[in-house]
């Protein structure tokens, strides 16, 4: 099943949970767009030791969760 969704993101930040290659696919999409990004994981893939100074701190507004666990 998919659920496409469109969200108004210009004054949000994202928080993405995962570090895989999902989420580093969608976290470099919203870095192209100028959006500030928390990443949250256990593991990362190594892709994301270059693109670690991009990533914010902050507190986030929009919660992206990329799991390959069906339990979820």
């Amino acid at each position: 099943m998919f659920y496409p969704i469109n969200l108004k993101i210009d004054d949000m930040k994202i928080v993405i949970i995962g570090g895989g290659k999902v989420a580093y696919r969608k976290c470099m999409n919203f870095l192209a767009f100028n959006k500030k990004v928390k990443v949250i994981s256990q593991d990362f893939i190594e892709e994301f030791e270059e693109i670690k100074d991009q990533m914010d701190n902050l507190n986030c507004s929009l919660t992206i969760l990329m799991s390959m666990m069906k339990n979820i």
